[in-house]
């Protein structure tokens, strides 16, 4: 579904232009890329799903899935230190100009 919102993209937003009531709801750039890295990173498991699907060729096997889960699992687990690095990174840079959280309502 994700898929079909990213090639969307241009009617979604000149449709909230055209609404006043989803001003607040427009996506930012940062969503739009944030919508990009998740499909990235939900391809494999597409892929993987598909070939599981196989059934009655190697693919299909349990050896297959288990290799595939571990794929999965390291893939997941990359994703979640990249991920911890930069929220350690932007700490740092809200921390340096006095923000405590990148939250803030001021």
């Amino acid at each position: 579904m994700l898929h079909v919102f990213q090639r969307q993209k241009e009617r979604i937003e000149v449709y909230v232009d055209l609404v006043p009531e989803l001003t607040d709801d427009k996506l930012t750039e940062a969503e739009w890329k944030d919508i990009d890295n998740i499909l990235q990173l939900l391809e494999p498991f597409k892929k993987l799903t598909i070939l599981g699907e196989e059934r009655g060729t190697l693919y299909g096997s349990v050896n297959s899935i288990l290799w595939g889960m571990d794929m999965l699992l390291e893939l997941l687990e990359n994703e979640k230190k990249r991920v911890d690095l930069r929220k350690r990174h932007f700490g740092r840079h809200w921390k340096q100009h006095g923000k405590n959280s990148i939250n803030t309502t001021t």
